[in-house]
């Protein structure tokens, strides 16, 4: 059986996942790791700053700490989850501009929450949430996108 038949099988089968959408399950699960990872990392930095250098002001920690972040979010979903192949020094701006987009996505839609009355919990988990989204398909499709075979 050819692997295009096979993986035709494995979609017909009863409660079975074709090989692509396995692929994509798995590269979404690589990216949460991935991305819980930063944000570990950005926690880490930023309270051990403000706990063991307290001259720093608290936003120069937070820009240290998400930077921190931001710079392993980069080489590993670049190598870990989208197994890019294409040059890093072309990947590193489009990278910052979508964490930008991103961003201001995220202050957005907290504030636009906020505004309607959403507790700030809620707010927050909506923010985060479009702001993973945003970040996930940017990486995907812009930033870490696979070069089409000719």
């Amino acid at each position: 059986m050819t692997k295009a038949a096979s993986d035709k099988a494995d979609e017909a089968a009863p409660g079975g996942l074709g090989t692509k959408a396995k692929s994509q399950a798995a590269e979404l699960a690589r990216f949460v790791v991935v991305g819980s990872s930063a944000v570990g990392v950005d926690f880490l930095v930023y309270f051990a700053l403000i706990r063991l250098v307290p001259v720093v002001p608290t936003s120069v920690a937070k820009g240290v700490s998400f930077m921190a972040g931001a710079i392993l979010a980069f080489i590993l979903n670049r190598g870990f989850v989208f197994r890019s192949d294409g040059k890093a020094k072309q990947q590193v701006l489009p990278f910052v501009l979508l964490y930008l987009f991103s961003l201001a996505l995220n202050n957005g839609v907290n504030a636009a929450m906020l505004a309607v009355g959403a507790h700030k919990v809620l707010a927050w988990f909506f923010a985060t949430g479009s702001s993973t989204v945003s970040n996930f398909l940017g990486m995907k499709l812009v930033v870490f996108r696979k070069k089409k075979e000719s």
